[in-house]
């Protein structure tokens, strides 16, 4: 008979939920382009979908943005994921790895490992 002995399919749910707390760059990436939890990845929210959740998205979308970047421009996010963790050592939170990269960008030092890529 139709559907015996299987499970029911359980989609990924279209709508973000709350931004996850995690540690690692590697979870950061995961969360902005596949989702966490079966959520809708981050990268594809629409503004009326963060408006709750605004400060957090505001705080990690440097960290996001670079990691693309560079991903974009053919490094695997492996790679990119590695030097991030390399450059800004143990991460303490992801807030505070984001808030570095937004000052480095600012400022103009970003580490030559974390900019090469981009200005090919």
């Amino acid at each position: 008979a139709r559907g015996q002995g299987t499970l029911p399919f359980a989609p990924l749910d279209s709508r973000p939920t709350k931004l996850q707390a995690y540690r690692t760059a590697g979870a950061a990436w995961q969360e902005w382009m596949f989702g966490i939890g079966g959520n809708k990845p981050v990268k594809d929210w629409a503004p009326a979908e963060y408006r709750d959740q605004k400060s957090t998205y505001c705080r990690r979308l440097p960290l996001w943005e670079l990691m693309a970047k560079l991903v974009n421009s053919g490094l695997a996010p492996a790679h990119v994921i590695s030097k991030i963790e390399e450059h800004y050592g143990p991460v303490k939170s992801i807030k505070h790895v984001a808030d570095r990269i937004k000052q480095d960008v600012k400022n103009g030092t970003l580490p030559s490992s974390l900019t090469i890529a981009i200005q090919r």
